[in-house]
């Protein structure tokens, strides 16, 4: 159920209220080397567009939220906070040394792109629904 500060049902584009349908890339990667902390970076694959209180944004870049090694089940559920730019985790290092950052914008009926901040979830579960997800350690 989505809501824009927390009072106006929001939705992508063309969707049911207080539902955002948004494609994305997930990418496992490696918050802190020292402590071997993962992370998951969420990127959608095309700008987002919300409905809400009769206003049109557009939201764009990614999230990341830590993760548990060693973990199974049929879902997993995410929670990422992002104010303005200001994200616990910032970064994090993918395949090949590539650093992934929170980075959100919102562009508001098409006017000009601003810093912008997410809090919510998102919950992955295998396509089949019967298979069980796992992240490992990555030693």
């Amino acid at each position: 159920k989505c809501k824009a500060f927390g009072l106006f049902a929001a939705n992508s584009l063309g969707d049911k209220a207080e539902t955002i349908l948004a494609p994305s890339t997930f990418l496992i990667c490696l918050i802190e080397p020292k402590t071997l902390e993962f992370g998951i970076f969420v990127e959608p694959t095309t700008p987002i567009h919300i409905e809400a209180a009769g206003k049109l944004v557009t939201l764009t870049g990614g999230v990341i939220d830590k993760i548990s090694a060693n973990t199974k089940s049929l879902t997993k559920t995410l929670a990422f906070k992002s104010i303005k730019g200001d994200s616990e985790p910032k970064k994090c290092t993918g395949v090949e040394g590539k650093t992934k950052e929170v980075n959100l914008t919102t562009t508001e009926d098409g006017g000009k792109a601003e810093s912008s901040g997410f809090t919510g979830n998102a919950t992955i579960e295998s396509e089949d629904k019967t298979t069980q997800t796992e992240i490992m350690d990555g030693i």
